[in-house]
């Protein structure tokens, strides 16, 4: 059984701990929900952060219905240029909106739950093809991401972009001809459910299970058409779900984790789903133990993470209030010891400085032009564009060399002000409003109060702690170096130069 924080006479509810708890659960939090936190409590405050978020689907709507253009013919037709120029937008249209919908978010668990899902179960806007496609996807980890956890597996399993991603609509078996791919099988079992081993060491399938899964999954395909245009070019449309072709599916006895049939996909899952239970709860529980308290396993703990997620049917909701609000998330060795990722990284500036001019936000020219998606590409973690089918990298790999010069100029130069379009010369990007955020905490030119805050909320220190003395003390002297330049400007700028705001 999972220990609660006992909130008693040797560790009491702190600033200390509601700030340890904001910058794991959400990305990019701000020191006025810190303090709410703590004003609120532990448990009113987790459960306000797992309430529903009001994701809006406004900005690509148009998006979410109907069927998908997938191409265009004869290729030296007008309209053919015109379709593939169109495509590449809508993919720009895509991230900006994902990240504008997160960075707009309240303080909740949710935005990075559904990111951490994501990074899970990748899919790829290069290799899923099509907008209409991911947003399906994304729509799945929405509806699904803090709820049924086996639900969103089968629902992900199971849609256009992932049996494109994994090459599952082109597996095919006949008599003729053997095309199965195993891609979707091995990674299903790798990667999405059940993970290589167990807790304790011990292999959780075959490679026999994976060939065998393969042929059992084989026959679902792409449902395509050619539909005629008055232009005179024709267009090949998709629907946004998958059919069973018969002929290519292998109806011969398979034998999958020790049970013989002449299994399809659709019994794969439910036998994956049902034979292996207890692998996918350990695989998500250390998914989450990895994402939100530390990158080293501690196996007992997450063992009773399991039996959490177990006796509550995968509801994930249970187990995540469970961990928020356990002993063993605000223990000392599990603070500031996670890597902030590029992602978080960009977010957290932009909430946090309330950040009022991104061009990627702004459609005044009818479509947002990509600042903040170039550099999401430059930092090589960008939604919708994952390395390879396991996704990103994780911890210390964010933070070589290169990675860390580009978090230190690109945050200065916002502290500052400075920062430029990456598209042209002109409108400083990024811009905030110093003087809004002193007025939002209420402590109007007392600028040393603000850095204090600022290490409290943002790099762990506690309040009586020297370090967030000596951090006070070097804003303090950066001001004085600097006095045309406003304060919290300053203090940003030496924020964003340290080594610590990389973790939380």
């Amino acid at each position: 059984m999972i220990e609660k924080f006992k909130n008693d006479g040797s560790d009491p509810w702190s600033m200390d701990h509601a700030a340890h708890l904001m910058r794991r659960a959400m990305i990019g939090v701000r020191i006025d929900e810190v303090e709410a936190a703590y004003a609120d409590g532990l448990y009113m405050t987790v459960d306000q952060m797992l309430a529903p978020w009001n994701m809006s689907f406004q900005r690509i709507e148009k998006y979410r219905t109907g069927d998908v253009q997938a191409w265009v013919t004869p290729i030296d037709h007008p309209y053919w240029e015109v379709f593939f120029k169109d495509k590449d937008l809508r993919y720009t249209d895509t991230v900006q909106w994902l990240c504008q919908e997160v960075a707009n978010a309240p303080a909740s668990i949710l935005p990075k739950l559904l990111m951490g899902w994501h990074s899970a179960l990748p899919i790829s806007l290069n290799g899923a093809q099509f907008t209409e496609h991911c947003l399906d996807y994304i729509n799945i980890l929405f509806e699904n991401g803090s709820g049924d956890a086996l639900k969103l597996l089968r629902e992900v399993s199971t849609g256009v972009a992932m049996g494109i991603f994994l090459n599952g609509v082109d597996s095919f078996w006949n008599s003729g001809r053997d095309g199965v791919n195993e891609n979707h099988a091995r990674e299903l079992l790798e990667l999405h459910a059940t993970g290589v081993y167990d807790l304790d060491g011990k292999a959780n399938y075959t490679q026999a299970d994976i060939k065998a899964m393969a042929y059992s999954m084989s026959g679902w395909k792409l449902n395509e058409w050619l539909r005629p245009n008055a232009d005179g070019s024709t267009s090949l449309m998709r629907s946004r779900n998958l059919i069973f072709e018969k002929t290519w599916w292998d109806p011969r006895q398979k034998t999958i984790f020790g049970e013989t049939s002449t299994w399809n996909r659709d019994d794969v899952l439910n036998l994956v789903f049902s034979k292996k239970k207890r692998n996918i709860a350990e695989k998500i529980c250390r998914r989450l133990y990895r994402e939100y308290v530390n990158d080293k396993e501690d196996v007992a703990f997450i063992k009773e993470m399991v039996q959490v997620l177990e006796q509550n049917n995968f509801q994930m909701k249970p187990v995540l209030k469970a961990l928020f609000t356990s002993a063993h998330f605000f223990d000392a060795k599990n603070r500031m010891t996670m890597v902030v990722t590029p992602f978080e990284y960009m977010i957290s500036i932009i909430r946090r400085y309330k950040v009022d001019y991104i061009p990627d936000f702004h459609d005044s020219d009818a479509r947002a032009q990509d600042d903040l998606v170039l550099r999401l590409r430059n930092f090589e973690h960008c939604p919708f564009y994952p390395p390879h089918v396991a996704g990103w990298t994780n911890g210390m790999d964010w933070l070589d060399g290169s990675r860390m010069i580009m978090r230190a100029e690109t945050g200065y130069a916002i502290a500052l002000g400075n920062l430029k379009f990456r598209n042209y010369n002109g409108r400083p990007v990024y811009t905030y409003n110093p003087d809004e955020i002193l007025e939002s905490l209420g402590i109007n030119n007392d600028a040393l109060e603000y850095a204090r805050r600022v290490g409290i909320s943002y790099l762990g220190f506690s309040d009586k702690d020297p370090r967030n003395e000596a951090f006070v003390n070097e804003c303090k002297t950066a001001i004085e170096k600097s006095p045309t330049i406003h304060s919290v400007r300053t203090i940003h700028s030496v924020l964003q130069t340290t080594v610590r705001v990389n973790l939380c």
